[in-house]
């Protein structure tokens, strides 16, 4: 097995989780997580069976991550997220965003900011099951994405998907039945 890297929880270092204060809500790591230096995971996560944290992962507070996820080099899953079973993540998701079973996300799930100011907290993204994300797309504000739906690397999404949709540019939307290009997932 590899050598065992510290865990970080609200920034104190430790290689044994016995060790924080009491007076700190833990989390909770299930059987077979495997994470790499210099991720970070704030209190009240949970990381079901096989979550497998690649360097400089970053999970936020009260964050779930679901059973055999992959979260890539990078990867930022901030505070209050969902994210279901099998899913593979390499971007940001936002706070309070909701991604289904099986979801590839390698963009960008992000708030609208509508408002100024701290201590408040907006509507973010909820994407469905078998959902691919490409690299560098943008999924912004109160958006749903339809289960099996496919947003290309580099698409702007604002508004919301139907399933099984493929979307590219700015909102360009089309029934996967009449996509005539080819997918990778």
């Amino acid at each position: 097995p590899p050598p065992p890297h510290p865990f970080f929880f609200n920034d104190t270092a430790t290689n044994d989780i016995s060790t924080l204060s009491p007076t700190r809500r833990s989390s909770d790591l299930k059987k077979n997580c495997y994470i790499q230096r210099q991720s970070t995971i704030y209190s009240g996560t949970v990381l079901e069976e096989n979550v497998v944290c690649r360097d400089y992962t970053l999970i936020g507070w009260d964050t779930v991550i679901g059973k055999d996820s992959k979260l890539s080099f990078h990867a930022q899953v901030h505070s209050w997220v969902t994210v279901g079973e099998g899913c593979r993540i390499g971007g940001f998701c936002c706070n309070d965003s909701v991604l289904g079973n099986r979801v590839s996300m390698f963009g960008n799930l992000l708030h609208a900011y509508r408002e100024y100011g701290g201590g408040r907290r907006e509507p973010a993204p909820k994407i469905g099951d078998d959902v691919t994300v490409g690299f560098g797309a943008q999924v912004i504000g109160t958006v749903t994405v339809g289960d099996g739906s496919y947003l290309a690397a580099g698409s702007v999404v604002t508004r919301s998907v139907p399933p099984n949709t493929v979307v590219t540019l700015l909102n360009k939307q089309c029934q996967l039945s009449k996509w005539h290009g080819e997918l990778k997932r």
